[in-house]
């Protein structure tokens, strides 16, 4: 799975409402306190989509964020 970041709660949104329209499985989650103490969403994704999201996001002209562990 694979986090995406996105500088607003709009923005988290348009992106889930994108992966939904072609199928891709998301969801909008708490952004972890590890990651950030301040209040957000972010998008989980399965791993399988995380090149088809990076692609819609930059058609889409959507800031994001790529969370990686360690």
């Amino acid at each position: 799975m694979q986090l995406y970041l996105f500088p607003n709660v709009h923005k988290v949104m348009k992106a889930e409402k994108i992966c939904s329209n072609i199928g891709i499985q998301s969801r909008v989650i708490p952004v972890p306190e590890h990651i950030s103490s301040e209040c957000g969403m972010c998008l989980l994704v399965e791993s399988g989509d995380v090149d088809k999201c990076v692609e819609l996001f930059e058609k889409n002209s959507i800031p994001f964020e790529v969370y990686h562990e360690g």
